[in-house]
């Protein structure tokens, strides 16, 4: 692929995010580069940079479509979409990490889940994790004005100000009016 652009005067850089293909490549940045006014044209090659991390989650039917990110002490976030397939791919450091899914696709089957103390060595890894089970349940009613609606969590947050805070976890009414969520401790 090729990339034609006019740019006003100024630094830049490039960057590219692969289709979803499976192969394992990740978001890839060129360096700096400046236009100055005048300035012959800038060519510049850039070579898609390979995961070492993959993830195959499963069941992918409710994985697929969510997003996967690593957490580490430093608060500092990897993360990647989930392909139809289950699986993530991530570049990230050697480290100890929070693993944190969403899935696309929350069910009773698989719904948000936290893995901790998760080791990523650095070197190419395949993991398999699986999603987690829901652990609140429940049932809408009327179930014919709730059927396919969404239900989110929110936090209560105590300090000098109490609040609610609203968390990225949600799950699909049934037609039944049923839901299930999948919440980690103190939620």
């Amino acid at each position: 692929g090729k990339l034609k652009q006019f740019l006003e005067p100024g630094t830049y850089r490039v960057s590219i995010w692969p289709n979803e293909n499976g192969d394992g490549y990740v978001g890839t940045s060129s360096g700096e580069f400046t236009i100055t006014a005048g300035a012959a044209d800038i060519v510049q090659d850039l070579s898609l940079t390979k995961a070492n991390l993959k993830l195959e989650i499963s069941p992918a039917a409710n994985a697929k479509w969510g997003n996967v990110s690593l957490v580490n002490s430093n608060e500092e976030d990897f993360s990647s979409s989930i392909t139809e397939s289950g699986t993530a791919f991530i570049l990230v450091p050697a480290g100890t990490y929070k693993v944190i899914i969403n899935p696309g696709n929350p069910s009773s089957a698989g719904g948000y889940t936290e893995v901790s103390n998760f080791v990523v060595t650095g070197a190419t890894q395949v993991s398999q994790v699986t999603l987690a089970t829901g652990n609140v349940t429940g049932t809408v009613s009327p179930s014919s004005d709730s059927q396919n609606g969404l239900i989110r969590v929110e936090q209560k947050i105590v300090g000098l100000k109490t609040y609610w805070s609203q968390l990225n976890l949600s799950s699909r009414i049934t037609e039944n009016g049923a839901f299930t969520l999948s919440l980690p401790a103190g939620t």
